[in-house]
């Protein structure tokens, strides 16, 4: 296991910035997520750490040693991507043995830490096997078996899942951390699929644009988003317009979208401030009747499966607001209903209305 940490990492491609200024520390054996959007930065950093790339300023820190200069094959880190890189004229046991056989270990100590590896990931009975003749996730499992031979400290992974259908992902995404945690590796895992993160990450980072967002335990981002951006990415949210009515002790009065909507939540605002207000489409209750602070009719009823979505326009404002519910709750309703929203007081987050506008501050494209 290693400890790995940026200090004031900037990189630019083309006199654009990519990276400015990372600051980030991973634990010893810490399984670590990366997420954000698109072009974000999330690669450049992994192969930052991996030695592929080399920072413009700063320094990168490996159990507190500077290996900012140093080689890839000297720092004790794997890169594994979304498509695992075996060689194909390789059997199985072949593509495990080959970083042995790279540092002259003896061919018969090869194997036998070959064997072992293969017991490890469960395909004891592929040895023989070539790569093609495995589906994505067994090809995903020898990649990282092949990562112990090489001695690897750190396991860097960039979207490693990203290539398997949705069941398979599920599967191999509980195997990656238990191998991880088995094996003591630190692994710092690259995904744009916040359940993944939010489901294995000891502790997530969410990077936008080149700067660290916010870095904390899945809980932490869930239930104390330190922006609107960092709500919207890890769950998709309500957001609506208001300004500050009034104030008393910790509680704010608030006049959402217009007169007709009001709403009180926890917040240090001033009186007459702007804000935006989120609420998650889970946290929504609907009624038939007075019941809410938010009257609505009722646009739309989407079936998704495990859970209902109700598509609400607010009157006075036409602002769509979305709810989940339960299959047995949806079915009381109808398109063109009036009906009522009750907001959870303990639920509602709300924020400084952003400098550059709401729309800028949410966008996911980088």
């Amino acid at each position: 296991m290693v400890s790995v940490e940026l200090s004031k990492v900037s990189k630019s491609f083309d006199k654009k910035l990519v990276l400015d200024r990372v600051n980030l520390s991973i634990e010893d054996g810490e399984y670590f997520c990366l997420i954000g959007p698109s072009g974000a930065g999330k690669t450049t950093t992994l192969k930052i750490l991996a030695g592929l790339y080399k920072p413009d300023k700063g320094k990168v820190l490996f159990d507190g040693s500077d290996v900012t200069s140093l080689e890839p094959w000297d720092r004790g880190a794997v890169m594994m991507f979304q498509n695992p890189t075996l060689f194909s004229n390789m059997t199985v046991i072949e593509n495990i043995m080959f970083p042995l056989r790279e540092q002259n270990v003896p061919i018969e100590k090869a194997l036998e830490t070959a064997r072992t590896l293969l017991k490890k990931i469960h395909l004891e009975e592929r040895g023989n096997s070539y790569p093609h003749e495995l589906s994505g996730g067994m090809q995903q499992r020898v990649a990282l078996a092949r990562a112990l031979a090489a001695k690897a400290k750190l396991l860097l992974l960039d979207e490693p899942l990203g290539a398997l259908d949705a069941r398979l992902r599920l599967e191999l995404r509980e195997e990656l951390r238990r191998f991880a945690k088995e094996n003591k590796l630190t692994v710092v895992h690259v995904t744009q699929d916040q359940d993944e993160a939010m489901a294995i990450g000891d502790r997530i980072a969410l990077i936008r644009d080149g700067r660290i967002l916010q870095v904390g335990t899945p809980s932490d981002l869930y239930l104390n988003p330190r922006s609107p951006f960092v709500m919207n990415f890890i769950e998709g949210t309500n957001f609506l317009e208001g300004y500050v009515e009034d104030k008393k002790y910790t509680f704010v009065e608030l006049v959402i979208e217009n007169v007709y909507h009001h709403i009180r939540a926890r917040g240090n605002f001033e009186i007459g401030e702007r804000v935006l207000v989120s609420i998650r489409p889970s946290a929504l209750k609907i009624f038939k009747k007075r019941g809410g602070q938010l009257f609505a009719r009722i646009n739309k009823i989407v079936n998704m499966g495990p859970y209902f979505v109700i598509e609400t326009i607010l009157f006075g404002s036409e602002k769509l607001v979305t709810v989940e519910t339960s299959a047995r709750e949806a079915k009381r309703y109808r398109v063109n209903e009036i009906v009522s929203l009750h907001l959870d007081i303990e639920e509602i987050k709300v924020f400084r209305y952003p400098l550059l506008g709401f729309a800028r501050e949410v966008e996911v494209m980088a």
